[in-house]
């Protein structure tokens, strides 16, 4: 029996430079088809919830506070929205560095103003919040960060009559951000500003979690807590514990920014492929099947 190929979630492709390495093994590995590239659906691909969609918010609070009991959760990640002619973009959402005492702040201004709407926003850690909401509460179906990166935000909520409220409450959370004393020392300081939430991932905890794969190895916030409710082993990132990923594990090299898969992650890398086969899925949806004996395929060469 065939042991099952290490997963490698890779940046998106166009990040690689044109004479990387990684490109001419490439040429030598089977090209499969590609898939979408979204994280989200390949998420449930390996991690059975119970549900259609993973309930970000509620798995993200449970593994960071503990408390998701029987409550309602979204995800709340601070974000970052710039405006321009065409309209509000969202420009990063998860990724700001905020500190526990500007999360505290934060949190307090706008705490009042979900709680009109019946919903609790919380800080499990400065970086990672949360709504809670009545067991009755219509929460909408936002599209996760990911999908809504670059593109005008107002294009992601919710419509009609029913979204009404929530676009009003986008509204209202933008405008006691824009000018909060947390943000304006950030702008003093050259930092990123965090002036609107981006709310995601409704549900409730799920009663088990089961995994496709033997062990992750991810610094990725909702990787990490679907493996930690699978009670599957996780790793953080790091060169040895990526070289090393075993058959049936999932590296996860997709959150890098752009350059530094190249400088500093292509050596460990290159120690497993000469070691093990790689299932290899870029962030840009292209796919490849490599075998270390591929590298004897020396035939296949770039068109010239």
């Amino acid at each position: 029996m065939k042991k099952p190929m290490a997963q490698w979630w890779l940046p998106a492709l166009d990040r690689l430079g044109k004479k990387h390495p990684l490109r001419q093994q490439l040429l030598r590995a089977d090209h499969l088809a590609d898939t979408p590239p979204a994280r989200l659906p390949a998420l449930t691909q390996w991690f059975d919830v119970g549900t259609a969609t993973i309930p970000a918010g509620a798995l993200l609070r449970q593994h960071f506070a503990g408390d998701a009991g029987d409550s309602v959760w979204m995800a709340a990640e601070p974000a970052w929205a710039f405006a321009d002619i065409n309209g509000v973009r969202l420009m990063a959402c998860g990724s700001l560095e905020v500190t526990a005492k500007e999360a505290a702040a934060l949190v307090s201004s706008l705490a009042p103003l979900f709680a009109e709407v019946g919903m609790q926003l919380l800080a499990a850690t400065p970086t990672q919040w949360q709504l809670r909401a009545a067991p009755d509460t219509a929460l909408p179906e936002l599209t996760a960060p990911e999908q809504a990166l670059g593109e005008d935000l107002f294009l992601h909520l919710p419509k009609g009559d029913a979204g009404k409220r929530w676009r009003i409450l986008f509204n209202d959370v933008q405008m006691a951000l824009h000018e909060h004393p947390v943000n304006l020392a950030r702008k003093r300081h050259g930092e990123t500003v965090v002036n609107t939430v981006w709310p995601w991932g409704a549900g409730k905890l799920p009663a088990t979690v089961t995994a496709n794969v033997a062990g992750v190895v991810s610094d990725e916030p909702l990787l990490v807590a679907l493996a930690a409710r699978a009670g599957i082993e996780r790793k953080p990132l790091s060169p040895d514990a990526v070289a090393l990923a075993a058959a049936g594990w999932l590296v996860d090299l997709q959150g890098l920014a752009a350059g530094e898969f190249e400088r500093d992650w292509w050596p460990s890398m290159q120690t497993a492929m000469a070691r093990r086969a790689l299932h290899i899925v870029f962030g840009s949806g292209e796919c490849w099947a490599w075998r270390p004996w591929h590298r004897w395929r020396i035939w296949r060469r770039p068109a010239r």
